[in-house]
């Protein structure tokens, strides 16, 4: 039981024996290879937010192109609070060819635009395609 508590409480998305069936976690986090990156899927707030900043992190350092932009699919992600659009932020300041981030719900797009992420020169903002559905991962420039 303590060691299903040590992981529990270095993997925030993991759950307990006291979780209800059907139980999922607020953020979906996937590494991307063609292109190179990250897959969000849900909401992303200060629950999940070192779990975002540690897969932020090593998406980075493991960069196998730094001459190219890192992709942030952000189609599925319905909620991001400012912490989510500053972690997005560093992100692209830190990474040489900065960061795409696709598919932006209004409501995402809003957060980094009031934010002023959207005027960065490192990032390149691609909105989701109107009538998206929540697994669509569709995105228009």
């Amino acid at each position: 039981m303590e060691a299903q508590r040590q992981v529990t409480h270095a993997h925030p998305a993991s759950t307990g024996s006291s979780a209800e069936a059907g139980w999922s976690p607020l953020l979906r986090i996937r590494r991307t290879r063609h292109p190179y990156g990250l897959r969000l899927t849900g909401e992303a707030d200060l629950s999940n937010q070192q779990a975002l900043a540690a897969a932020l992190d090593a998406v980075l350092d493991r960069q196998p192109d730094p001459a190219a932009p890192i992709l942030i699919d952000i189609a599925g992600l319905w909620f991001a609070d400012a912490a989510t659009a500053t972690l997005l932020g560093q992100l692209a300041l830190r990474a040489p060819a900065g960061v795409h981030l696709a598919g932006a719900q209004p409501a995402v797009e809003t957060v980094l635009d009031r934010l002023g992420l959207t005027q960065l020169s490192k990032i390149r903002l691609t909105h989701a395609k109107p009538g998206t559905s929540r697994t669509g991962t569709e995105v228009v420039a």
